[in-house]
């Protein structure tokens, strides 16, 4: 099940570039980094089964147990191990952090002369085995002190589960935080997110708390701050199930609480079913709070320094439900592949709502389903005219002129629309595309002064983006044209 909000035209001049990149590096860290952990987890654990340890160590281990507040979990240890059910038993040994600790702290005074120095050694490689992993070379443990570790934790994860559903919600939530308080301000409050996450989890949480891994923290912050800009403005929501989706409206601020409850389901279902779960769910959230505290206060504190974009266009400029229950009608007839009543349903719409040009975009790819070029022209041309006067859609206005032109059957537009299309795409710094048009338009027969403007404006989009020699050419264009419509002029 996802759920994303449905209502945000984002201008792609202005990329949301940290969120893409944070999505990237935990991705390549978990999937060229963190994946080697389980073999190296399965070798030592082989090696724990086969070496003394178990059987010295067991006994501390369960007393550790207990004496931590962790009676439930100790017991169920006892009745795992008594069942011969080990394997799990040896791998919490071997990496538990607090026991580590503990087992540290012994000497041969602790184990007699006989055994000190069998299980010194054997101890000593398991524990060097351990720490390569990295969860615990690089998460963020209570019981030891590496101030490097607020900063890496953030970005390991626990399994794909973990990292998957952090990364979908940063997705979520991040484009529309970055688009709100731009790129600079939106790393800087993504760190510290992260790091007072990682100081709430270090000061309510016990010493032998497990290490902290995730950006769970960081994104409770990331969507604090979405709650923050857009507080309980009515979103249009998207629900999709497998091959079922509809819209439906909330506050923005149903984000956190849905989130909470994935993490929550999360945690359970990593954890052992009859193990001591609220510890760790008591952990986890104590970082989640330390995020959506740094979030939230720095969000609302410089709200009104950090905040440039319009954050009016997230919220649904048309209340009408009657539009909102067709509009997801027509979609469900497309998921079910009825392209016949889709496009009855779509054509419907756009009598009622003629100047919405999402639904002309959708009624243009129905009539490409089936190739009726006289209807693919009057949808790409309706389009074009009533984009060019919504800016928010010019993206889309450019993506689908991209698709138009591509097509052999495509007619030729207005002259003044072309231009005006062309104008349109270097204010996008769609470059290549203007290119395209305005070679196109240079072959016309009713060239005027607009396309010397056209060469001059696409010049120095060039020159902005350091691409002189074309530049000159066009300048060169520019002057070529003026001077020929000079003398050609009455």
């Amino acid at each position: 099940m996802i759920i994303i909000p449905a209502e945000k035209n984002f201008d792609w001049q202005h990329a949301p570039i940290v969120t893409a990149l944070l999505i990237l590096a935990n991705l390549l860290i978990f999937s060229l980094w963190q994946s080697q952990d389980s073999e190296k987890l399965e070798n030592i654990v082989q090696y724990y089964k086969t070496s003394d340890l178990p059987a010295l160590e067991y006994p501390i281990y369960l007393s550790y147990l207990y004496q931590s507040e962790q009676a439930e979990f100790a017991s169920h240890t006892e009745k795992r191990w008594d069942a011969g059910d080990r394997e799990g038993i040896y791998h919490n040994m071997a990496t538990d952090l607090g026991f580590i600790y503990i087992l540290n702290q012994t000497d041969q005074a602790f184990w007699g002369a006989d055994d000190y120095t069998r299980w010194l050694t054997q101890h000593q490689k398991i524990e060097q085995q351990a720490r390569k992993l990295s969860f615990i070379q690089f998460g963020l443990s209570p019981s030891e002190e590496r101030p490097i570790t607020y900063f890496t934790a953030p970005f390991l994860h626990s399994d794909w589960s973990q990292l998957i559903g952090n990364m979908v919600f940063l997705a979520i939530a991040g484009l529309a935080v970055e688009a709100a308080i731009g790129s600079f301000f939106f790393l800087i409050t993504y760190v510290l997110c992260g790091l007072l996450a990682g100081f709430t989890f270090t000061l309510l949480s016990s010493s032998i708390a497990a290490p902290l891994v995730g950006a769970g923290g960081a994104i409770s912050g990331v969507l604090a701050m979405y709650g923050v800009v857009y507080g309980l403005r009515n979103i249009r929501f998207l629900l999709f199930v497998v091959v079922y989706f509809r819209f439906f409206r909330a506050p923005a601020l149903i984000l956190l609480p849905i989130w909470v409850a994935i993490e929550s389901l999360q945690l359970f279902l990593r954890s052992d079913l009859h193990s001591d779960l609220l510890p760790e769910l008591l952990n986890t959230f104590s970082a989640h709070l330390g995020g959506v505290i740094a979030g939230g206060g720095v969000i609302y504190t410089f709200k009104r320094w950090m905040i440039a974009e319009d954050t009016q266009s997230l919220e649904s400029s048309d209340d009408d439900t009657q539009y909102r229950e067709a509009l997801d009608d027509a979609f469900k007839q497309l998921a079910a592949f009825n392209f016949d009543s889709a496009k009855k349903k779509f054509s419907a719409l756009n009598q009622e709502y003629p100047e919405n040009i999402t639904i002309k975009i959708q009624c243009y790819h129905l009539e490409k389903l089936s190739g009726n070029q006289k209807a693919i022209d009057r949808w790409a041309l309706e389009v074009f005219e009533q984009g060019m006067l919504q800016n928010v859609r010019l993206q889309n206005v450019h993506d689908l002129y991209c698709d138009y032109r591509s097509q052999t059957d495509a007619v030729p537009l207005p002259y003044s629309l072309d231009i005006k299309l062309l104008l349109a795409f270097i204010n996008l710094n769609q470059l290549d595309t203007a290119k395209r048009v305005i070679k196109h338009l240079n072959n016309s027969a009713d060239k005027d002064i607009m396309l010397v403007k056209a060469f001059n404006s696409l010049a120095a989009a060039l020159e902005r983006n350091e691409q002189t020699d074309d530049a000159y050419r066009y300048r060169n264009m520019a002057g070529s044209l003026q001077e020929t419509l000079q003398l050609t002029s009455p």
